[in-house]
């Protein structure tokens, strides 16, 4: 067999902390390829007259150290035929050729098949189009630009974090975030992000003198992106330009993120101001968890290898592991030094990468159900999960070990790791560990005494909310003008009764007809009288006051409505809203409640899929907002298993129970929630009626299986 190097390939050399590194760049295909020193030198044997025997007497000769079989020289150039490196010129070797490509072929469905969440489509040459973007490159990767960019999003940060009570407010409820329509416009978001990123990385790479070769599409966990091939940053013999090219997508989406933050608080809430809070928002979370963390192949992972110059540092990691867990039941022939560091970032970017794939396939699982696609999201979770559990089964590296052989099976190595497997898992299944059921509180009134509107009128004044009042103090005033003509016309018949019974009653000596009509007169003055009395009283009900000492109570939160026959204003939210200031009030309304000082209750807040572990007699543990740093110890009272009525209880909002609003207008919430009192010792003294805090009630003990399958049961019961 005679294997010759192809001639136009490009060879450069990089120095890294572990040796020299080979970078060979095809500059038809533009891949490029890694190789050690010693891969390298092996490569220039193939000069098309040696053969394996030949090549493997030479490297003998070379490196008396080493040694190299036959099998290894067939296997290196069965991946540099593979990587179209060299030539071979054997009879024969092209039916081998051919079924080693069909081998190929296979392994990549079976790939495809194993990692469904990677599908990656061949791209197209983007020269053209990053010629004409070149000055913008140039532009944004000034390093002038690039300290000033990062120092204002630095501010800007700064800034967001100094005022985040108030912006916390402007940030969408979860059940808008989590709904078809969110998580459908947190995709087209990604996207368009994408794209944007992908070029940063292209743009960065040719300012740094490179080219990018490809860009293409990816589908990434089903959602639709771009890629691009920057591998020629790989012949930069600067690491700081390695660097910068890993950066760019990072780059390029912080000032995404800073221009779409400036938007989206000088924005009102909107289309417009969705948009921009999907962009800060997926910009910032896919920095932190994807592409900015190294336990991921992606941009963090690159800034990585290169700072800590470790090319392949995920195979060289795979590898480690490998190493590690079958060193553990086997006795490897050779031994091999592994790195702690290396072996713990394989340990965490195994587990990271687990815990990335199950929570993608919870939101897969989760849209699907909520646009009624639930059996073909059903059928989707189980695929993905097979994928996973498949993949290392039908890798055959822990079993042979890459090329070399792991030696025999050790019964003395096993019994450490089984015996913690068999006590992982008997923990797992049997192990019992406190449980609880945590939500949130609110103290409420203890039989408030309500306050009614006793006529109806223009409310011109409400004492605040939970202001302390006293028996007799005015808490309300009402004007009626339909009270106050009354009154008017009533002082008009009598001041005119009154004229007439006067004057009648000097003509009553001598006009008996006189006399005879003042005893009519003064009965319709006394009916007057006694009419304006009754008006006079209900007047002055009119400026309502408190009937004993407590605190004011707010009304129940309700909607704005409008008298279809007198067209008035009426009240909503709360009457001590500033925008309830002189509106209309009906007779028999609640305008407050007052209850008295140490007539207090706590009342918790239980989800239907937890009131069942709720039993009474429970121990409680509270947290107060007024003290956060004390716990308050009682026990379950009353559980009152009746649906909480989300349009007449607004302390259901208070205490930030999630609420939407359905196609009717009425509030529905996520998981309905269920009264439960506690009977408590002592409440903190300064936990006014209306101030909530957290609890968790503690329920008899579960496993971690138990927990577990809990979990899965309210993901499979959720809604979006």
């Amino acid at each position: 067999m005679n294997v010759r190097l192809r001639q136009d390939l490009e060879f450069l050399k990089r120095a890294m902390q572990q040796g020299d590194v080979w970078v060979v760049k095809d500059p038809i295909s533009f891949n490029h390829f890694l190789f050690s020193s010693h891969e390298y030198q092996l490569l220039l044997l193939f000069d098309g007259t040696r053969t394996a025997d030949d090549i493997r007497d030479a490297w003998r000769q070379q490196f008396s150290t080493k040694s190299l079989t036959s099998e290894q020289i067939r296997q290196f150039v069965n991946r540099l035929v593979g990587d179209n490196l060299v030539s071979v010129d054997e009879f024969g070797y092209g039916d081998s050729l051919y079924r080693s490509q069909a081998t190929m072929k296979k392994r990549k469905l079976r790939s495809l098949f194993l990692s469904p969440l990677v599908i990656r489509f061949r791209g197209i040459n983007p020269r053209f189009m990053l010629d004409s973007l070149a000055w913008i490159g140039w532009m944004m990767f000034h390093p002038l630009v690039v300290g000033a960019t990062m120092c204002c999003a630095l501010l800007l940060l700064i800034y967001m974090f100094g005022h985040f009570e108030e912006l916390a407010y402007r940030v969408p409820a979860i059940s808008q975030l989590l709904s078809a329509q969110g998580i459908l416009g947190m995709v087209v978001t990604i996207s368009i992000v994408k794209i944007f990123h992908e070029l940063g990385h292209a743009m960065a790479c040719q300012r740094c003198g490179g080219e990018c070769f490809e860009i293409g599409l990816i589908l990434l966990a089903f959602i639709p992106t771009l890629y691009c091939n920057v591998s020629d940053a790989w012949t930069f013999p600067e690491r700081w330009k390695r660097l910068l090219v890993s950066f760019g997508g990072i780059y390029v989406e912080i000032i995404l993120a800073a221009i779409a933050s400036v938007v989206w608080l000088m924005t009102e809430p909107g289309l417009l101001n969705a948009m921009m809070f999907n962009v800060v928002f997926l910009c910032s979370v896919n920095t932190i968890l994807v592409n900015g963390n190294p336990l991921l192949r992606y941009d963090g992972y690159y800034l990585l290898s290169d700072a800590t110059e470790q090319p392949n540092l995920s195979s060289v990691a795979r590898e480690t592991l490998n190493f590690a867990v079958v060193s553990m039941f086997r006795i490897p022939k050779r031994q091999k030094e592994v790195s702690p560091w290396i072996l713990t970032y394989a340990v965490l970017s195994f587990l990271y990468r687990w815990f990335v794939l199950i929570s993608i396939m919870c939101m897969v699982y989760l849209f699907l159900k909520s646009i009624g696609l639930r059996v073909i999201g059903q059928v989707v979770t189980m695929l993905l999960l097979a994928s996973l559990l498949l993949r290392p089964m039908m890798s055959k590296s822990l079993l042979r070990g890459g090329s070399g052989n792991w030696g025999r099976f050790s019964v003395v190595r096993s019994a450490f790791p089984v015996a913690c497997i068999a006590l992982f898992l008997a923990a797992f299944f049997l192990m019992p560990l406190p449980s609880y059921v945590r939500c949130n509180l609110i103290v409420e009134a203890k039989n408030p005494t309500p306050i009614y509107v006793p006529s109806k009128g223009k409310l011109t004044y409400v004492c605040g909310e939970f202001d302390t009042v006293k028996s007799g103090q005015t808490i309300a005033q009402i004007e009626s003008l339909e009270i106050d003509q009354k009154i008017q016309i009533l002082q008009n018949k009598l001041d005119r009764g009154r004229n007439s019974f006067a004057q009648l009653k000097l003509r009553a000596n001598e006009d008996p007809l006189a006399a005879a009509q003042l005893v009519v007169i003064q009965k319709n003055i006394e009916a007057n009288e006694d009419e304006l009395a009754v008006l006079q009283e209900e007047h002055s009900k009119l400026t309502v006051k408190a009937p004993l000492n407590g605190v004011a109570l707010p009304a129940p939160i309700r909607k704005a409505k409008f008298s279809n026959d007198e067209q008035l204003r009426k009240w909503q939210g709360q009457l001590t809203d500033e925008i309830n200031q002189n509106c209309f009030v009906e007779r028999g309304e609640q305008l407050l409640s007052i209850h008295s000082e140490g007539q207090k209750t706590i009342t918790l807040f239980v989800g239907e899929r937890e009131i069942d572990f709720v039993k009474k007699d429970q121990p409680v543990e509270m947290l107060f907002a007024q003290q956060p740093g004390t716990l308050f110890a009682g026990i379950v009272g009353d559980i009152y298993e009746v649906d909480v009525d989300l349009n007449k209880d607004q302390t259901v909002g208070e205490i930030g129970v999630e609420t939407y609003e359905d196609a009717s207008g009425r509030l529905q919430s996520l998981e309905t929630p269920y009264r439960v009192t506690v009977i408590a010792e002592t409440v903190p003294k300064h936990a006014f009626v209306g101030s909530g805090g957290r609890a968790r009630i503690s329920i008899p003990y579960k496993t971690f299986a138990e927990k577990t399958a809990q979990f899965f049961e309210r993901l499979a019961s959720f809604n979006l």
